[in-house]
């Protein structure tokens, strides 16, 4: 599975944006089984990251935002069963 996304701001300064999949469990927080950080000086980000989870079946769901910025954006979790 991958998950990927793409960030613009208006001002350049160096940021970190990270793109996250996490598996929804019941228990809090749910587990990050994979993330890539696009630690860039500029206006523009794109992040990118894939992962088998073992080859389980379970619900996932995408993360994106930036290191220090609080808020952040989820995707609809899906049921997939992984490699």
């Amino acid at each position: 599975m991958n998950a990927h996304n793409d960030a613009d701001c208006q001002t350049s300064v160096t940021r970190t944006f990270r793109v996250e999949i996490k598996r929804d469990v019941r228990l809090l927080p749910d587990p990050v089984v994979s993330s890539y950080d696009d630690y860039w000086t500029g206006t523009q980000y794109h992040a990118s990251t894939s992962s088998c989870d073992g080859g389980r079946t379970a619900k996932y769901y995408g993360r994106s935002f930036f290191t220090s910025n609080p808020t952040y954006e989820d995707t609809g979790k899906l049921t997939v069963t992984t490699c």
